[in-house]
């Protein structure tokens, strides 16, 4: 049995076939995300050092009890609350992240300071373990940052492995220990980021559910009603022009009657593809109900609006549909005025788009 590449790749990361937006979506979701964990994290650890402190003052060698001091109960605590700090401000997200990579590589380097410094250094070995397990498993970063700064722990624990003087079958077991608490953080980092993509991935389906029309994959009513509520809102806020459009097709009963619904399903589908095209990418457009359409237009004049409007309406009636070959649309076009909510503008444009209807159809009327 042949194994598909995709398939293998789509395992190991579901995102693997997603466009670049999407990926920087998943990251901005992945960070909001973890930064209450992180905060809770770093601050549990600074009080966990700081508990570490007050053991080592009790149970520690003189020799090294005030430099423990200095790391456990000031340098080590202090810098694990600046990243915590750090996580109330969204603009400094990128320093603290830095910060919280870099953090378990100065518990490393301090722990091995310190442990070269005793004649009896195994109770203190396991830190060093723990510190590559919190790296993956609870910090909160990302695979791919928990994995540079763990290999940066490792990396300088080996390198001065020399300096502890183990017996040859102790250092077996300390290189064991080191490369199962890695493959274990790396295991558990690796299922809870795919859980992470997967979770995305969901949670952005069942959004374009609930606010796509299942036939053109162009915003559903609910959606477009609140694009017009907030286009409406930042038109009175900031005094900023705004316009709808209502576009409805014309005779669609006709091509129901004569080629049956699918067809009709058919020419939405293919008028839906031409509207969207035919709209700046910070417009709005969404299906009203049944062949009728809405474009919301942010920072539009009334004379703008008629004429994309106009030029929507060129394109329709010039655009070959694959069974019933040509038909037209007749628009509506409404400009946000002062008092105005999103159904007074809405029910404006549909005035006149029922006015079109009544000149001939396949025109734009405004109000």
């Amino acid at each position: 049995m042949s194994i598909d590449k995709k398939d293998v790749a789509l395992y190991l990361d579901p995102l693997y076939f997603e466009d670049k937006g999407v990926k920087e979506k998943f990251h901005q979701w992945y960070g909001a995300s973890k930064i209450v964990q992180i905060r809770a994290i770093t601050i549990l650890t600074a009080f966990l050092y700081i508990i570490y402190a007050q053991i080592d003052n009790a149970a520690a060698p003189s020799a090294v009890k005030s430099v423990m001091t200095i790391l456990h109960l000031y340098v080590l605590p202090c810098s694990l609350f600046l990243i915590a700090g750090l996580t109330f401000f969204g603009g400094l997200y990128r320093p603290m992240i830095f910060l919280l990579s870099m953090a378990p590589v100065g518990a490393a380097v301090a722990s091995i300071f310190i442990i070269t410094r005793l004649d009896d250094f195994t109770i203190y070995l396991p830190e060093l373990y723990l510190i590559i397990i919190w790296v993956f498993a609870i910090s909160g970063l990302r695979l791919m940052y928990a994995a540079v700064s763990a290999s940066v722990v490792i990396f300088i624990v080996l390198a001065s492995s020399n300096a502890f003087a183990f017996p040859v079958n102790f250092l077996f077991m300390h290189f064991l220990w080191l490369v199962s608490a890695f493959s274990f953080g790396v295991l558990s980092a690796f299922v809870i980021e795919k859980s992470n993509k997967l979770n995305f991935l969901n949670e952005r389906n069942l959004e374009s559910l609930a606010t796509t029309d299942k036939l053109t994959g162009l915003n559903n009513r609910m959606k477009i009603e609140n694009d017009v509520d907030e286009e409406v809102e930042r038109a009175m806020r900031y005094n900023r022009g705004l316009s709808v459009i209502v576009l409805d097709v014309d005779d669609f009963k006709q091509v129901n009657d004569e080629y049956g619904h699918h067809v009709g399903d058919v020419v939405l589908r293919e008028l839906a593809a031409v509207v969207q095209a035919g709209i700046r990418k910070v417009d709005s457009v969404g299906r009203w109900g049944g062949e009728e359409f809405i474009i919301v237009l942010s920072e539009t004049s009334l004379n703008e609006a008629k004429q994309v409007a106009e030029q929507i309406r060129v394109k329709i009636e010039n655009y070959e549909f694959t069974v019933v070959k040509h038909k037209t649309s007749s628009f509506g076009v409404a400009e946000y005025i002062q008092g105005d909510n999103s159904q007074s503008i809405i029910n404006r444009a549909d005035k006149a788009l029922y006015k079109a209807k009544e000149l001939g159809r396949n025109q734009t009327q405004s109000l």
